[in-house]
């Protein structure tokens, strides 16, 4: 998974980027977004829209970041951003999930 670190332009850095590995990961990615929310808003109940509009800012947000290399200028800004979504993911999992179960087995 060569990162391409070519100094031309934006376009030529996109293309270049494309052609690797990581590149066409998130431009299906992308693709595979634009898809869903067509196929969502041609359905009568469009009710997950939000949700293949987030997938595809998030694919398009991470292609930026990884074809100008600005990943590897703010490492420490993407391990906390990170450590905070992971953080919350646990808080959210915890809080909801976790306690029933517990409670259904300590019932039993």
């Amino acid at each position: 998974m060569a990162d391409t670190t070519e100094t031309g332009g934006v376009l030529q850095q996109l293309k270049s980027y494309v052609t690797t590995r990581k590149g066409t990961i998130l431009a299906a990615e992308i693709l595979l977004s634009l898809i869903i929310l067509i196929c969502y808003a041609a359905s009568r109940y469009g009710g997950y829209t939000a949700v293949a509009i987030c997938e595809m800012v998030f694919a398009i947000v991470f292609l930026v970041i990884f074809m100008l290399n600005l990943d590897k200028q703010f490492k420490i800004v993407f391990g906390l951003v990170a450590g905070i979504l992971f953080g919350y993911d646990a808080y959210i999992t915890i809080d909801q999930g976790i306690p029933q179960y517990l409670k259904h087995i300590i019932k039993t």
